[in-house]
């Protein structure tokens, strides 16, 4: 007797579409990965965050050009290039520059950085402060005397808060 001829195997089933948002930074990170990584950076965070990895101060006076990575075979590790507007500023730097390192690898969580390298240049401009908002408009005597009606103190301040936001968005 013949044995019948064995049935294909069956083709998967594709997986269900899940119409779900994907995080932006997903795709942003992805887009922008590759051309940071020309400059040799490691992560777009360390240009993102470079004022809350190494303080204010430093921020201010130092910009991170590019990573420059060690040579094969050699010891050391990844160089990070930053720029400084005053030759004085390097000199504080370079004092500094343990503190500095360990700030950016502290972010990392591993050393991604053993030394900077300082080269004096111009830095862009300072961001203009931001202007203060507005002071909140005042509540009528009826507005006030509905609000202080209501005896939950936390209600009463929400109520005032949106009071005084319907005014400002009303024009006054």
């Amino acid at each position: 007797m013949k044995k019948p001829a064995p049935k294909p195997p069956a083709a998967p089933k594709p997986a269900p579409r899940r119409y779900r948002p994907h995080p932006l930074g997903l795709a942003v990170a992805s887009i922008v990965k590759p051309l940071v990584g020309k400059k040799g950076f490691l992560d777009v965070d360390i240009l993102a965050r470079w004022a809350e990895i190494v303080g204010p101060e430093v921020a201010a006076n130092a910009l991170p050009l590019r990573v420059q990575k060690p040579r094969a075979g050699s010891a050391g590790g990844a160089t990070l290039v930053v720029r400084v507007g005053a030759a004085a500023y390097g000199m504080v730097l370079r004092h500094g520059e343990p503190e500095v390192l360990a700030r950016i690898n502290g972010h990392f969580g591993y050393g991604a950085v053993s030394r900077l390298k300082i080269e004096l240049g111009t830095l862009p401009p300072p961001k203009p402060a931001p202007k203060p908002a507005p002071p909140p408009p005042e509540l009528s005597a009826e507005e006030t005397a509905r609000c202080a009606a209501v005896a939950d103190p936390g209600l009463r301040d929400a109520l005032e808060q949106l009071a005084r936001t319907m005014k400002t968005r009303a024009g006054g």
